[in-house]
């Protein structure tokens, strides 16, 4: 733990902050002029720039040669660090000085009452409780630093409840200056970080704190002001860091130990906490010693568990998931089913292949193979106006009995829908195929990727299952920066998370880098290849490149994460007029609209004897 961690945000603000002018190339921030000897900048000799990944600036310029890093300019020109860093680098607050403050003395009242709550006489006494001169219902605890300097003084109301409305615990405040105590916490002049191995346990209350005291344990501290405030962080932050183990023993409530969360954030080493079931029925520390006695505070403490990440799950505890109980439909194409066993749920599915070769083509025929199983789909489309990807579609689903053929003024063969089917087709599909509206996208704007991302997340809280992205990478190429690689690659992580967090199907359209070979690959994908590495199928798609291939088409399995099953380039033939595809000569299967269908025949496997590789 680090008490300031650069981010590229904090270079920006500083230049708002003093007003500058800057730009950025590559990595740097660079300024118009250098903050310090107002030179202006003209080229990487003579220049002031801010790297954006350490942080760090120089002045290239020789007179100048100004250099450091966020802390000193946030010294030099009064610029607020973000977070609690800014107190601990700068202390600009003012607080109270306690010097000349006597050593208390502890009082009857003060050892009478934390008896009350289980606190021995003498633990009252080693942290010198006592009460207020004027008032001994107030209790006292005076918080001391490592260098047994006094820094903060609180009073605890023993009269305090919820119906006289009296404030139970409070802070001295110079009511003439304002001026309050530094937080820090309470007990830290009597820890030792060579003592105990180097643990230290935390609470959140000082009663807490004594009583763990009481059971045989020097270093042991307490927060200020309770679970909520951190303001004490920038004073303490060296003292923590003399420690090699922390053991958090928060307030139990309602299945959470206070403290623990932030623990995690501000102590450099091992973070341990209490076993929730050694809490017992108790809330707290004190609860515990009243109720328990010191055998089970030692039980706490010497128990005390690692912080376990809460995606950390025992893999005896995950219910098995064979393939034949994963929801899946089939695709349609008997080859590709061969090999991947169906499109499953819980997928990232990449379809790739050079620009007009008929991805999309494929990309819609397995959105209606989806809706043929009754699976809601989505359909966004970066390259077809609605209305013609609408055309497109319904031409799939008829099939070729239902096209009707003419020729066109040049006598070339042309094919339209029969309109005797089109209202069944439409009624088929109404409920379970919609697309969104249509716009055409650039990768280099991020919110546009962010806007589907947005809406892919809403398609399947609404219950679309299988949603198709055609083609929001329409201007991948060869040459693109890097800045878009990432974007690429932090877009295509959000796909393949919300496919299995959702348990949805999510086909992305990408195209291919120009191949001047005969062999297609994964590393083929244009664009970043991290694209391919984060999806579960990548299928290309393409002209056929076997040699002395019939067939116009080729579809291959490039990838497949989950039985890890691939093959040879599955033979595609195209239909021209009803414009379906298919790993067999025949094209007049029928869909779900379409009652009258048709008897199959039996049809040879195209890859005759041939063994899929495993």
């Amino acid at each position: 733990m680090s008490m300031y961690e650069f981010k590229p945000e904090d270079a920006r603000e500083f230049a708002r902050f003093i007003g500058a002018k800057v730009r950025v190339s590559g990595d740097e921030l660079i300024f118009t002029e250098c903050p310090f000897c107002h030179g202006q900048s003209k080229g990487n000799k003579e220049k002031f720039a801010i790297n954006l990944k350490t942080g760090k600036y120089n002045c290239f310029r020789s007179s100048c040669r100004a250099k450091g890093n966020m802390i000193t300019l946030s010294r030099v020109f009064d610029f607020p660090l973000p977070g609690y860093a800014d107190e601990y680098y700068n202390r600009r607050n003012s607080y109270l000085d306690f010097s000349k403050v006597s050593k208390p003395e502890p009082t009857d009242e003060a050892v009478e009452y934390l008896k009350s709550r289980g606190i021995p006489e003498e633990i009252t006494k080693k942290y010198q409780i006592t009460t207020k001169k004027d008032n001994k219902d107030l209790i006292v605890f005076p918080f001391y630093d490592e260098n047994n300097t006094l820094q903060l003084i609180k009073f605890r109301n023993t009269k305090a409840t919820k119906e006289n409305g009296l404030s139970k615990e409070f802070v001295m405040k110079d009511q003439k200056t304002g001026l309050s105590c530094r937080p820090i916490l309470f007990g830290m002049n009597h820890c030792d970080s060579e003592a105990e191995g180097g643990r230290l346990i935390i609470t959140e209350g000082q009663i807490d704190s004594l009583s763990v005291s009481a059971a045989g344990y020097q270093n042991v501290v307490s927060v200020p002001f309770g679970c909520n405030g951190f303001t004490w962080v920038p004073y303490c932050h060296n003292f923590l860091r003399q420690f090699k183990t922390l053991v958090v023993f928060g307030d139990h409530e309602h299945g959470v130990i206070t403290l623990l969360e932030d623990m995690q954030k501000y102590f450099y080493g091992t973070v341990l906490h209490v076993k929730p079931e050694n809490y017992k029925d108790c809330k707290d520390a004190n609860d515990i010693l009243r109720k328990y006695g010191t055998d089970q505070i030692r039980e706490c403490i010497e128990m005390a568990v690692p912080v376990v990440n809460a995606n950390f799950v025992k893999l005896s505890e995950i219910r098995p998931r064979p393939l034949k109980d994963m929801d899946s439909f089939k695709s349609g194409i008997d080859s590709l089913d061969r090999i991947l066993g169906g499109l499953y749920f819980g997928q990232l599915i990449i379809l790739t292949g050079e620009r007009g070769e008929g991805k999309s083509t494929l990309s819609n025929q397995l959105a209606l193979s989806a809706v043929d199983n009754g699976v809601r789909t989505l359909i966004y489309s970066g390259e077809l106006p609605n209305g013609s990807l609408r055309y497109w579609v319904d031409t799939q689903a008829a099939g070729p009995d239902y096209m009707e053929e003419h020729q066109n003024s040049f006598g070339d063969k042309e094919y339209t829908l029969a309109e005797s089917v089109k209202d069944d087709i439409q009624e088929w599909y109404s409920e379970n195929l919609w697309i969104y509206q249509n716009r055409y996208l650039e990768d280099e704007d991020a919110d546009e990727d962010d806007a589907v991302l947005d809406l892919i997340q809403e398609a399947a809280k609404e219950g679309f299952r299988f949603i198709v992205i055609d083609n929001l990478m329409t201007a991948m190429d060869d040459d693109v920066r890097i800045d878009l690689y990432r974007a690429q690659t932090k877009f295509v992580k959000q796909l393949s998370r919300i496919a299995k967090a959702r348990d949805i199907l999510i086909m992305l359209v990408a195209h291919q880098r120009k191949n001047q070979g005969t062999n297609r690959t994964a590393d083929d994908v244009a664009g970043s290849s991290n694209i391919t590495n984060l999806a579960d199928v990548v299928l290309m798609f393409g002209k056929a490149k076997t040699k002395d291939a019939t067939w116009p088409r080729e579809l291959t399995v490039q990838k497949n994460r989950l039985t890890g099953k691939l093959g040879m380039p599955i033979p595609i033939w195209y239909d021209e007029s009803s414009r379906r595809v298919n790993d067999k000569q025949r094209f007049d299967w029928s869909f779900g609209w379409d009652q009258a269908f048709h008897e199959a025949e039996d049809i040879p496997n195209p890859f005759g004897d041939f063994d899929y590789d495993e």
